[in-house]
């Protein structure tokens, strides 16, 4: 008689992938929304995250640079660990200054009226970007074949210029209008960290 029994599968490990997309002002602010993803066992999917940053006076050496991490509530303690890895991978620099923060923030983007909108609950940091027309208004300016940082690949840099950027927190204090920004969404793959022993 034949043995139709079959051993069990080995479950494989989900890869460190995200997709996820981004609402920027160039040197200043970064707001996040995982569209979809996955770091070691940890789903990603909806987690948002607000950085509050400056490149400092020299980008190669990190002089003068600092960088507050919000994590919006939502995001559990699994998920934070998650882009404590990913976020010093995407951008590998020596930052002077770090600091990481708790705060509720909105993130909406809509296509129709051609404008971007993040904000925190407590007024203390917001963006808002419109959509650059170009010679045909039917079509958004997006430039292809662009790095970022170190994400393995992106959908192309959408091109949104900045109406109004601020933030105000852990001793910085910045109110702009007028500056450069985009949209992007990248995926990223990066390498799991091992979690050091007892």
């Amino acid at each position: 008689m034949r043995n139709t029994t079959q051993a069990p599968r080995k479950s494989r490990p989900r890869p460190n992938l995200i997709s996820t997309s981004l609402l920027l002002i160039l040197k200043r602010a970064v707001a996040f929304r995982t569209d979809k993803g996955y770091y070691k066992d940890t789903e990603l999917d909806g987690a948002k995250v607000w950085l509050a940053t400056d490149l400092g006076s020299d980008w190669s050496t990190g002089k003068d640079s600092w960088t507050v991490i919000h994590y919006d509530p939502s995001v559990t303690p699994e998920q934070k660990a998650a882009f404590n890895d990913i976020l010093g991978q995407l951008y590998p620099m020596k930052w002077e200054h770090a600091d990481v923060d708790t705060q509720a923030f909105s993130w909406k983007v809509d296509t129709k009226t051609g404008q971007a909108h993040a904000r925190m609950d407590n007024g203390k940091g917001e963006v808002i970007l419109e959509r650059v027309k170009g010679d045909d208004p039917a079509h958004e300016v997006v430039v292809h074949n662009l790095k970022y940082w170190t994400a393995q690949s992106n959908n192309g840099f959408r091109m949104w210029k900045s109406k109004h950027e601020a933030f105000e927190g852990h001793g910085h204090n910045f109110s702009y209008d007028g500056t450069n920004g985009f949209l992007i969404t990248i995926h990223f793959s990066g390498q799991a960290k091992t979690a050091p022993a007892d």
